[in-house]
């Protein structure tokens, strides 16, 4: 958990958190009342990029799997 925390502040935008399961996600929130498609699409794109830049690396130091798998 410190690992996520540390890397929380490190985030220009959104955070990990961890669900009742235990299990590990990150999420942005937008105002979607004046969000446009541009807007809509770099946030999912960023999330998505940012989710598959650290799975990886959190299953490689201390186990699990990715969503994916």
């Amino acid at each position: 958990m410190q690992f996520l925390l540390r890397k929380n502040d490190d985030m220009r935008f959104g955070a990990f958190g961890l669900d009742r399961d235990m299990d590990i996600f990150f999420e942005h929130t937008i105002v979607g009342s004046t969000c446009d498609k541009e807007e809509l699409r770099a946030t999912v794109m960023a999330v998505l990029q940012t989710a598959d830049k650290y799975d990886d690396e959190i299953v490689a130091k201390w186990g699990g799997e990715r969503a994916v798998d």
